[in-house]
């Protein structure tokens, strides 16, 4: 404790053939450890052993055989050096923290082993009536030379902030016992004591000299200097509060997760395989050992942790990032941008009634069209051309039902929305239908319009409102109606609307009805019978000859 050297005693008339031996035992290797409980070894942790057996993990924690007693006669002392690397892993397989690995794996002085165990022997025969009966073996095959590091006058200067006497830097290296092998005007070779394990770059020699020196010696001056520059259009973080500012003005709270979680929500996962995982060298525990693929599951927990509680109409939503491993490029040769990929994403979760009990209106539960229209309304709120997109039924697993929105001409995911399936619900332990809507954060900045926001006056001339009524297959959606309709009149046609469904008697089966409005506007004139019914014979041609549809 006095050197911070630690030590380790063992009862030598313990120690079998009178022999001490420092290597790896084999795999799985039982180990009875001075706290009673067995371990069983790793082939990559360092043992100190006898003839026979192992006798102590080194530099962590000794074996229950060979400890001191209350009987014991003859001590054998133990000073050593171990790599840090080495003493931390093994600390961290066997979750042992003692004082000694914690001095260990943050770097002792491998050259006061020595002084440390003489020291230690001198006390024991002082304080303890002990008498020294053998004599130091020293073994160091490859003694750890001194770190030499170059100083740069200028560079010091430069990092401390302002110009300081060379004197008052010789003066701190001595009192810091960091020897000056060679100095010239522009600056200075040192050697760094081997106590300093942490001190072997430029950088590091200026703090050592600034702790000397004192930072309350260097001034600032009253000069304010200060630049103008011009922000990055789209302001990312101005979006992420538009859009962060609607989801809390209706009602969503947001959560932030950790990026870790656990590998087994991934193991037989169509949606996400295991091995796209970006799994973790030494993770803290089995539940975080794998970097998260998706935002979904951390949510899950979340939903589900808050309806244990009593907490069940919830609406949460995260920004948060997924990582993901590109198995096909893998190899230390290849770029760290290609063998992973980190996306910034915005998820949202909806679960319960959709508002809480009241005298006034009966409680409804949330549905697959609540989270749509929320999903919508981001996007329109951040200005994403909903003509761009394309709308499809999701193939992913994780939903029962839901829709997927990808660009038209690059096929990128952008968006998806839908009913958390049951089997993941199930395997969450979670009773309550679940809402989810995932945007690809990234992408939507890309995708952004460049263009300002251009505001024109309300058309002084009328719209005008036609209805269809179209019998078609149940598999057409109103999304194809839609894309159908948009293609046929551009410039006329302003929206497109569904406010009916119909099926059963007098639908054919494998049918239904659906009511579709169309309003039409001219901004220059008004117009006229003719051009209503032009715009509406070509609609309905090109809705029976592309989607097979019949008027009702």
């Amino acid at each position: 404790m006095e050197v911070g050297q630690p030590l380790h005693a063992f009862d030598a008339d313990m120690i079998a053939g009178n022999e001490v031996h420092v290597r790896c035992l084999p795999q799985d290797t039982p180990f009875v450890t001075l706290d009673g409980e067995e371990r069983r070894l790793d082939r990559r942790d360092l043992m100190i052993c006898n003839k026979e057996e192992g006798m102590c993990i080194a530099g962590v924690f000794g074996g229950q055989k060979s400890g001191v007693t209350m009987d014991t006669k003859n001590i054998f002392i133990e000073s050593a050096y171990f790599n840090p690397v080495s003493i931390r892993k093994t600390s961290k397989r066997h979750g042992l923290k003692t004082d000694a690995s914690f001095r260990y794996e943050r770097g002792c002085d491998p050259n006061i082993t020595l002084w440390a165990l003489r020291r230690a022997a001198k006390l024991v025969a002082q304080l303890a009536g002990g008498d020294i009966c053998g004599d130091i073996i020293d073994i160091y095959p490859k003694p750890i030379e001194r770190a030499e590091v170059d100083i740069n006058f200028r560079r010091v200067f430069d990092l401390i902030g302002r110009d300081i006497p060379i004197d008052a830097i010789r003066t701190s290296l001595k009192s810091l016992d960091i020897e000056i092998v060679n100095e010239d005007s522009e600056g200075m070779k040192l050697l760094i004591p081997t106590c300093k394990v942490d001190v072997y770059r430029e950088c590091d020699v200026v703090e050592e000299i600034m702790r000397i020196y004192g930072y309350n010696n260097v001034d600032f001056d009253e000069r304010l200097n200060s630049c103008l520059a011009y922000g990055v259009k789209p302001n990312p973080q101005k979006l992420k509060n538009i859009a962060s500012d609607y989801l809390t003005f209706n009602g969503f709270n947001e959560i932030m997760n950790n990026s870790l979680t656990k590998s087994s929500y991934y193991d037989n996962n169509d949606d996400f395989p295991a091995d796209h995982c970006v799994a973790i060298l030494n993770p803290l525990s089995k539940e975080l050992n794998v970097m998260r693929q998706t935002l979904l599951y951390n949510g899950l927990e979340c939903i589900v942790y808050n309806m244990n509680h009593k907490i069940f109409d919830q609406k949460l939503y995260e920004f948060g990032r997924s990582y993901e491993k590109n198995p096909a490029a893998d190899g230390d040769d290849v770029a760290v941008t290609k063998r992973y990929t980190e996306t910034q994403h915005i998820t949202f979760f909806m679960t319960g009634a959709v508002q809480g009990e009241s005298w006034r209106a009966q409680r409804k539960a949330v549905d697959f069209f609540d989270a749509k229209a929320h999903l919508l309304n981001i996007l329109h709120r951040l200005r994403i051309p909903m003509g761009r997109l394309e709308v499809s039924e999701t193939s992913r697993h994780f939903l029962d039902e839901g829709l997927s929105y990808t660009f038209r001409d690059s096929k990128k995911l952008l968006a998806e929305v839908g009913r958390v399936s049951r089997k993941v619900l199930q395997s969450m332990d979670c009773k309550q239908e679940v809402f989810y809507a995932d945007i690809n954060w990234d992408l939507l900045l890309k995708s952004l319009p460049s263009k300002d926001v251009t505001y024109s006056e309300i058309s002084k001339f009328p719209e005008v409102r036609r209805d269809l009524a179209l019998v078609l297959d149940n598999k057409v959606t109103f999304s194809q109606i839609e894309a159908v309709a948009r293609a046929t009149e551009k410039k006329l046609l302003k929206r497109v609307s569904l406010f009916d469904v119909y099926v059963g008697k007098g639908i054919a089966e494998g049918c239904k009805s659906y009511a579709v409005s169309f309003i039409l506007q001219d901004p220059d004139k008004t117009l006229n019978d003719k051009q209503i019914e032009a715009v509406m014979a070509k609609l309905q041609k090109n809705f029976e000859s592309q989607l097979g549809a019949k008027l009702r």
